[in-house]
């Protein structure tokens, strides 16, 4: 995938069950500093998934490279370890390419 294309990115996070409030707030703080800070974050939700202890996240970045500046960023990097005591197993991670030769099926409204 080019480096100017769209980067999505689709995470997992499996969540102490006593911690759940803790861990909206927690993001909550993550992603007011990334609103803030990172123009190129163009979409940063996440969804509790029912039925489990666990969230999903759904990220857009204008680019990979600035994907890369946010996980790297202070205000990331420096929650880093206040969220650990939350969680029962780190982020799964499952990248995701939408260049147009990796499109499996579906359509986008313009």
């Amino acid at each position: 995938m080019a480096d100017t294309a769209a980067y999505y990115s689709v995470s997992t996070l499996a969540v102490k069950p006593e911690n759940q409030a803790k861990v909206v707030e927690f993001f909550t703080k993550v992603a007011e500093a990334t609103e803030k800070a990172e123009q190129a974050a163009q979409i940063y939700r996440w969804y509790k998934v029912e039925g489990k202890d666990e969230f999903v996240w759904i990220e857009k970045f204008a680019s990979e490279k600035d994907y890369r500046a946010h996980q790297q960023s202070s205000h990331v990097q420096g929650l880093y370890k206040e969220y650990l005591q939350y969680i029962t197993e780190p982020f799964v991670f499952f990248p995701v390419d939408t260049s147009e030769d990796q499109l499996v099926g579906g359509f986008e409204r313009a």
